[in-house]
């Protein structure tokens, strides 16, 4: 709760952000509990073990952000399963549409960054994918 009660002082935008942020980590964390059980009980008829967390990217107002996002494996340890949350969130084709739409209203790819949704300072820093030449 303190993380977020300190970003109100950038603003609405960045307070909604930082709580999205936190409330999809949490969606993803409830589906591995839906997938495996409760952490902690074990369950010998599992198909699936955590298998810790790594880096990935979601789209979010017009760029890409970095996350932590969990992992999880079949139980014979071949295959990742994948989590439907994750992969719904990291999908590029709303980037891909938002970015269209600016081209197709006239915004050039070196004014792009300039048209962009205002997510707070943090995520703008580590916000990926907004330069002319990934436009």
């Amino acid at each position: 709760m303190a993380g977020w009660w300190g970003q109100r002082r950038r603003g609405l935008p960045a307070l909604s952000v930082g709580v999205g942020l936190g409330v999809l980590s949490e969606m993803m964390e409830e589906e591995v509990d839906e997938v495996m059980g409760p952490k902690g009980k074990h369950d010998p008829d599992r198909t699936a073990v955590r298998h810790g967390h790594e880096g990935g990217e979601v789209t979010l107002g017009g760029r890409r952000v970095e996350v932590k996002r969990p992992r999880v494996r079949a139980v014979d340890g071949e295959a990742e399963v994948k989590l439907w949350t994750y992969e719904y969130f990291a999908d590029r084709d709303p980037l891909e549409r938002v970015v269209l739409e600016r081209m197709l209203a006239g915004v050039s790819t070196r004014r792009y960054r300039r048209t962009q949704e205002p997510v707070g300072e943090e995520v703008e820093a580590k916000g990926r994918s907004t330069s002319k030449s990934a436009v």
